[in-house]
This record gives C-alpha cells, sequence and structure tokens, in this order.
C-alpha cells in the first residue's frame, strides 16, 4: 500500500481490533433496539473497521500477486493484450500487472466507468493460487458493503452510523442511505476508490486450454428497484406521464420492481479445455468454461501442462498451430438473446408503466 493510500484511510486502525458486541447477530433480524447504545456504537465501528481490514488486506496482497506475475515472466511465460494493446509480452503482463491494481478512478473517468482489459497471462499455480486468494479478499469486501447496507434498514443503525461518519468525514455531511454507502466508502477509505473496479475477480483457469475466443455482446441491464424507491422516482419527475404512473404504482401491493435500463456492453471469455479432460491425471472434466471478461484471465502455463502438445518451433510456423489459441473479439455482436430471454422469464413481459420501462416480476404479479 503506498503512502497516499494509506493517508487517505479515515477510519481509525484500531476499530480493526473491535470485539463484536455480544447481540451482533441481532442487528439485522430485530434491529438495534436490542442493544445498548455502547453496543450500537461498537457495531458500527466494527462495520467500517472490518471494510477496513480488507482493504488494507487487499492493498497488500496486490503486491504479492504482481511479484508472482513478475517471477513467470522469468520462466518465459507468454501474455497478450488485446485492449489496451500489447506489442510483446513484456508489454502485456505489464498492463496485466496495472489491472490487478487499477482500483482507482483517473481525472475524468465517470462514476459508473470502468476500465477493460483483453487479454490472457500464462502462470504457475502459485500465482494462480495468488490471484484466487485475492478474488476471496474481493468478496470479503463485498460482503461487508452488504453488511453495512443491510443494518440501513433499521432507523437507529443509520441514526448512529451518520454520528460516526460525520465524525470521520465532518467536511463531508452526507446522509448515509443504502443507495449512497459507495460514496461513504469513498470517503473513509480512499477518495478516488472505483469500487466496481475493485470487486471485479480476475478469471482464473486451473489448466491450460487449447483455446480461448472472447465475445462481445449487447446485454439487457435492468435495476430491481423497491416500491418506495419506484414512487420517489417518478414524484421527482416532471411529465404529465409519471403522475399517472404514481397512481398505478400506488394501487399495486408489489414490493419491488424490475426497471429496464437499456443494454451494457459485455466481454465474455469462453475457454475450450478439451486437451485438459483428456488427461487421466488430472481430475478436470470441463471442455467448456465461461468467465466474464473486463480483467485479463490468468491460466496454467503449457510448461506445467503436459496434456498441450505444441509442434517445435521453427521460422514459418503458424500461430494458430500453437496452444493455446488465442482468437480476440472483433467488433460488438448483437444483443444476446439468451440473456434477454432469462431476464423476460422472470418479468411480465408487457410494461406496467408508461413514463419508464419498468415491469413487474412474476412471482407477484401471479398471485393476482
Amino acid at each position: 500500500m503506498t503512502g497516499e493510500a494509506h493517508e487517505s484511510i479515515k477510519v481509525p486502525e484500531a476499530w480493526e481490533h473491535l470485539p463484536t458486541p455480544r447481540q451482533m447477530d441481532l442487528v439485522t433480524n430485530d434491529g438495534f433496539a436490542n442493544l445498548s447504545e455502547a453496543e450500537r456504537l461498537a457495531s458500527c465501528q466494527a462495520l467500517l473497521g472490518d471494510l477496513r481490514r480488507t482493504y488494507r488486506q487487499l492493498m497488500a496482497h496486490a503486491t504479492r500477486v504482481r511479484e508472482r506475475v513478475m517471477a513467470d515472466r522469468l520462466q518465459g511465460d507468454a501474455a497478450i493484450m488485446s485492449r489496451p494493446h500489447a506489442g510483446d509480452n513484456d508489454t502485456a503482463r505489464a498492463m496485466a500487472l496495472v489491472a490487478i491494481t487499477d482500483w482507482f478512478y483517473q481525472d475524468g473517468q465517470g462514476e459508473k466507468e470502468t476500465s477493460v482489459y483483453m487479454g490472457a497471462v500464462a502462470s504457475s499455480k502459485e500465482t494462480l493460487g495468488a490471484i484466487m486468494e485475492l478474488n476471496r479478499l474481493k468478496v470479503c469486501f463485498s460482503e461487508g458493503m452488504d453488511r453495512i447496507k443491510a443494518v440501513l434498514d433499521d432507523e437507529m443503525a443509520v441514526t448512529e452510523l451518520n454520528k460516526v461518519y460525520a465524525a470521520l468525514a465532518p467536511d463531508s455531511p452526507l446522509n448515509v442511505r443504502r443507495k449512497v454507502v459507495g460514496a461513504m466508502v469513498r470517503q473513509v477509505i480512499h477518495p478516488r476508490l472505483n469500487i466496481r473496479q475493485l470487486v471485479r475477480h480476475a478469471p482464473v483457469l486451473p489448466v491450460c486450454p487449447d483455446r480461448v475466443r472472447w465475445k462481445w455482446t449487447a446485454t439487457p441491464s435492468s435495476l430491481r428497484i423497491s416500491r418506495q424507491a419506484l414512487l420517489e422516482v417518478l414524484e421527482s419527475r416532471q411529465d404529465i406521464a409519471a403522475r399517472y404512473d404514481i397512481e398505478a404504482v400506488a394501487g399495486c401491493s408489489d414490493p419491488e420492481f424490475s426497471w429496464e435500463k437499456g443494454v451494457t456492453e459485455d466481454c465474455r471469455i469462453g475457454a475450450f479445455c478439451k486437451s485438459a479432460t483428456l488427461d487421466p491425471l488430472i481430475a478436470w472434466n470441463q471442455k467448456n468454461v465461461s468467465f466474464k471478461g473486463r480483467l485479463p484471465l490468468f491460466y496454467l502455463s503449457p510448461r506445467l501442462a503436459p496434456y498441450i502438445k505444441n509442434p517445435k518451433p521453427r521460422k514459418n510456423l503458424a500461430l494458430h498451430k500453437l496452444k493455446p489459441q488465442m482468437v480476440m473479439a472483433g467488433s460488438l455482436t448483437e444483443l444476446d438473446p439468451e440473456s434477454l430471454e432469462r431476464r423476460r422469464g422472470k418479468t411480465v413481459r408487457e410494461p406496467f408503466l408508461k413514463s419508464i420501462n419498468v415491469r413487474r416480476y412474476l412471482k407477484y404479479a401471479e398471485r393476482e
């Protein structure tokens, strides 16, 4: 962790070691009313302390991962990067190192904007294990944020957490609610922290594939929104259609709705691993494996996979004969019909409102 990252953290280090209150398990069930005032304070401090500890562990372990990735380079393991483009192994591996810790907003970067690194890195077993541990810590960070969001359903927890936050960041007044937890975390952990990139997993393949293919698709983007939040959105709009929609929502008892907000670009990595499935010495039976692909894929180096048979190197050897074969995505493909159908299967096909594309969930509509 850099000195700047250390200095940005406003959560006291002592909060990492706070004992869990004796009734902490009641927080998300019966609420803070079952806790004493001191326990409510300790609960809020412990939640932020857990997040601080996980962030610190992520930064420290990322250094370990970088060391492992560079050690693989000394073994001659290959790396490629198509986006951003890299012309040789060393540049591609350097970009992969950047991708591992690209967790902070750059100047001019939008709040919902994230970086894309389309590439693949041949790795040792030790490196793959280090990447998986990094992914585990990312899960811990996500769970820590979820715990904070969960307790914010309790009014007493909101009041207590607001007090704690105001003391940590007096120059950044914020009414802490579920939807602004990310902003709060940035203020007390790091002001430029891009949480979407921080918690994004790096895909790991513990075998060496025969072929890796990247594919861009347009995937429907939808948001699960509560009845109250939907009413707040409609009340903020000025058009006449929104007024009629308010009446429609008010007359409906569904606790939540699906708000379809268009489509997003989605990159998928497909790995074909037939050779690995044919090796009787390893327990691998997945011929095809799929990952989300906005971070480079880390896969087992061919030098450690005896089932990968490459031809002897020669001057005019065609690249497609080498394993693993890398097939990078071209332009964006059409809308992913399978993804659209999966989402449609959970909601009523006809839109429920006029002013925004909101649909009812079938599980609620079918009760009528």
